[in-house]
């Protein structure tokens, strides 16, 4: 898993970052706890992805009947950056989005 591999993601952004004309973006989950995904956040942002997509569940988490995306974390990684951050994960009808976007 890339997740795993932090360093691996950092030189990956950079490298496309520094060679190509178009920006870049990067998703990731949120991992098992808060410090290490603001963490991974701030490290490709420093790489120069100039937004971040947060998927509110951990890979052990995939699919919506693994319990609920954590919006709240996903609200910690946009308040620890300075890039715009997506939220993914939990909207599984209309009045999701409205809830998701309160929270995030």
């Amino acid at each position: 898993w890339l997740l795993d591999e932090p360093q691996l993601l950092q030189r990956l952004i950079g490298t496309l970052h520094c060679h190509l004309d178009c920006p870049v973006t990067a998703k990731i989950r949120v991992l098992q706890n808060q410090s290490s995904t603001i963490d991974l956040a701030r490290l490709l942002q420093g790489a120069g992805a100039s937004l971040l997509t947060v998927h509110g569940r951990t890979r052990e988490q995939k699919g919506h009947a693994q319990g609920a995306a954590d919006w709240d974390a996903i609200a910690k990684v946009k308040s620890a950056v300075s890039v715009p951050v997506l939220a993914n994960g939990g909207v599984q009808v209309y009045d999701d989005v409205g809830a998701c976007l309160a929270r995030t």
